[in-house]
């Protein structure tokens, strides 16, 4: 399929997918817990880029077909499957992400129907099991689901191509992808309104590099901060309680310290919120080591706690909502009640051009001065 071991669109795709990653900045699919532009991007490209499509008349209009076809198959499977195999233990955008790709690099090769059912079940059979455990521990290994989502998937459309056959019943058998990611609980696909609805018009984009199930938290802890300029001295802040649903608190509410990764950090509620009460805004520079070493931040981290609240949890997925109670240390409080992270179709949210630095430099790192902006890295 490619000469020499290792080259190739799908060595490609496997790097471009973890890069897109890296920050956890990808967009998002609400109702099924995954980042569908990661292995669905990184398969097209890897192949537009390659002459494993020229003989078959590449243009532009072809790769955002591909890309279409990739988004509804990986949202709607993964909609099949959440929150079950998210709960299960699964990342679905490792698992559900090779057969998103597995679509997007058929239709990019243009096979036909049946070769399309092979690549599909293919990608299925095999596709990577992403353990959620490597992801919330905090390993820097974690973008690599994404990678081999998308090589997982290239490769399943190269094989169905070259005439490897594949179970037909590899996605909805009762012993199948769907049955077996979910424990058995889940059965068929939602694609009632499938070319009526497209789902690539509904997914979120993220405005701060960590877990969605954190944005409407940090949005809260912003908005609060930005109404009372006597919070910048962290030290006034005696607690702060986040209200939200039960698979934010399962995801995102792990503790960090002076010496955790920044991918730990992205996945920790009270690190990102006690990093957008300290400096203002959250960003990129917040997830240097430097920045997560600064003792006020993971002071105040320690001050933050986070529980699951019946009545937010019935209102998950159709919204991330969380409320945010600071407590001040004279006892006073106030609130912010978020429904809707920035970032939604119902909330849009566009690129400013600048990230916040931290602030306080320590020693060896951090920010300049404060208020400066950063460039987007």
């Amino acid at each position: 399929m490619e000469r020499g071991a290792g080259l190739g669109p799908r060595a490609d795709a496997f790097r471009l997918a973890v890069l897109a990653q890296v920050l956890d900045l990808s967009d998002g699919w609400r109702f099924g817990g995954n980042h569908p532009s990661s292995p669905v991007v990184a398969a097209c490209m890897a192949l537009a880029m390659r002459d494993t499509v020229r003989d078959t008349g590449l243009d532009p209009v072809r790769v955002r077909v591909a890309m279409v076809a990739g988004y509804e198959v990986g949202a709607r499977l993964s909609a099949a499957t959440h929150p079950e195999q998210t709960l299960g233990g699964l990342h679905p955008t490792g698992t559900t992400g090779a057969v998103a790709a597995a679509a997007a690099s058929a239709s990019l090769l243009r096979l036909d129907p049946a070769a399309t059912g092979t690549a599909l079940a293919l990608a299925a059979a095999y596709a990577p099991l992403s353990l959620i455990g490597g992801v919330l521990t905090g390993a820097t290994a974690k973008a690599l689901d994404a990678g081999y989502a998308a090589r997982t998937g290239l490769e399943a459309a190269l094989l169905a191509r070259a005439g490897v056959s594949g179970w037909s019943g590899a996605l909805e058998d009762p012993h199948g992808f769907v049955a077996a990611v979910t424990g058995g609980r889940r059965g068929g696909l939602p694609v009632d309104d499938l070319g009526d609805r497209y789902t690539i018009a509904e997914v979120y984009l993220k405005p701060y590099p960590a877990c969605r199930h954190t944005h409407s938290a940090i949005e809260a802890a912003l908005a609060v901060r930005a109404e009372d300029s006597g919070l910048s001295d962290v030290e006034q802040i005696a607690a702060v309680d986040v209200a939200s649903y039960d698979v934010a608190t399962r995801v995102v509410g792990g503790r960090t310290g002076v010496r955790s990764s920044y991918v730990a950090c992205q996945l920790s509620l009270p690190y990102v919120v006690a990093a957008a009460l300290h400096d203002g805004g959250y960003g990129p520079a917040q997830l240097r080591p430097a920045a997560i070493a600064r003792p006020a931040v993971q002071a105040l981290a320690g001050r933050v706690r986070l529980r699951t609240d019946d009545g937010l949890d019935t209102r998950y997925p159709a919204g991330n909502p969380a409320t945010l109670v600071l407590t001040r240390r004279d006892g006073t409080r106030v609130s912010r009640h978020v429904e809707v992270a920035p970032g939604d179709p119902r909330r849009p949210w566009r690129w400013t051009g600048s990230w916040p630095r931290p602030r306080r430099r320590p020693r060896g790192g951090g920010a300049r001065r404060r208020g400066r902006g950063a460039r987007r890295p």
